[in-house]
This record gives C-alpha cells, sequence and structure tokens, in this order.
C-alpha cells in the first residue's frame, strides 16, 4: 500500500471515529422541550398572598440533576404527568397555615418541570417555560397544598421570585414577565424587612 492511500485510510478511520464519538456524545445530551399548560393567573401581590398556604424565602440545597423527578404515564406508556421534587432551605417564613413550620426547617416543594430518561440521555420538560429554581440561590416563594400533602409553587413562574438576581431565567415566558415584575416589585416594598438580607448588592 503506498503512502497516499495509507494516509487516506488513516484519515477515513480518524474521521469515523469522531463522528462515532459526536454520535454519543449527542445521547448523552439533555434535550429540552417546553410545554403548553394551563394555570390560574394572578394581577396583583394580594390576589396571590390570599390563594398561598404559604409564602416563604428559601434556597435549593441541590442541583437540577440530582433533585427526585416525578412521572406519571398511562397503560400505553405515553407520558402522562412529570414534576421536580425540589428541596428547600427556609430562610424566613411570611406566611403558613402549618404552625410545624419555622425558620430552620427544610421543605419539598414541587415544581412544574421534569427530568426523563430517553435513550442514553435524558429531557428535561418545562411547562409554560417555567425554569427550576437554582441551587444555593434565594427565592420568595409562594405555595400551595395540592391534594397529595405536598406544596407546589403556585401560578407557574408567578410563585417564585429570585431575589439575589442570579438566576437569568428567573423571568419566565414574555407572557409573564411583565405581570411578574409587577408583582414582584409590589412584594419587594411589602417584604423589605424579610427580602433585604437576600437582596443582590453591587
Amino acid at each position: 500500500m503506498n503512502t497516499k492511500k495509507k494516509v487516506f485510510l488513516y484519515s477515513t478511520i480518524v474521521l469515523m471515529g469522531l463522528l462515532a464519538v459526536t454520535v454519543i456524545m449527542n445521547q448523552f445530551q439533555t434535550s429540552k422541550i417546553d410545554i403548553h399548560g394551563n394555570y390560574v393567573t394572578f394581577n396583583s401581590l394580594e390576589e396571590l398572598e390570599q390563594f398561598s398556604d404559604l409564602i416563604i424565602i428559601g434556597s435549593p440545597v441541590e442541583p437540577f440533576n440530582k433533585r427526585k423527578h416525578k412521572e406519571t404515564r398511562f397503560e400505553d406508556g405515553n407520558l402522562e404527568s412529570f414534576s421536580t421534587l425540589t428541596k428547600l432551605d427556609i430562610k424566613s417564613i411570611i406566611k403558613k397555615t402549618d404552625l410545624s413550620l419555622n425558620n430552620e426547617s427544610s421543605l419539598e416543594v414541587v415544581e412544574p418541570v421534569g427530568l426523563i430518561k430517553e435513550g442514553l440521555g435524558k429531557r428535561k420538560l418545562t411547562i409554560e417555560g417555567y425554569s427550576e429554581m437554582k441551587e444555593n440561590l434565594d427565592y420568595l416563594i409562594f405555595l400551595k397544598m395540592n391534594s397529595y400533602g405536598e406544596y407546589s409553587v403556585v401560578a407557574n413562574t408567578l410563585g417564585r421570585y429570585n431575589l439575589d438576581g442570579k438566576d437569568l431565567e428567573d423571568s419566565g415566558n414574555e407572557e409573564y414577565q411583565e405581570k411578574k415584575a409587577s408583582i414582584k416589585t409590589e412584594a419587594l416594598k411589602k417584604y423589605v424587612n424579610f427580602v433585604t438580607p437576600y437582596l443582590q448588592t453591587e
């Protein structure tokens, strides 16, 4: 075999190897799908407060991929529902109906986002652009007890507000942004004594 043929053969083998590695790596990546959902919506902080059973300032203690991801499926195997249980350290309680909770408690809350296995990789599912609360960041969170005895984030992205300014995905879908900004402004004024220690500082 002459030198040119050897070089061509080796080059072909290297390219095929790189292609195989790329295909395998893509199989392990996480893809994302956003799903339309219907939520109770609110136009003011007062409406949000009245609907909520629990209002806290909290911080997730685990990265998203380490949390409990739940899914239910129909008999034919198709996905029925999904959610993520996020464990929070409670920093401060603004409103509560459960007297056993205190500022040193931890609490698992339901977020409308999921992570499911798909082939060798995973698929992240979101509802109406909701993005999970990020590990070690501080949030003002409005929660409602669901029929399973779990606290769920109220009204999708309108039910949680990043306080330290480090969650760049906190605003959610464009349709929520104006309303969310208005409610956040109200909340920062009303809850000033609660939120001040957690606000972003220059």
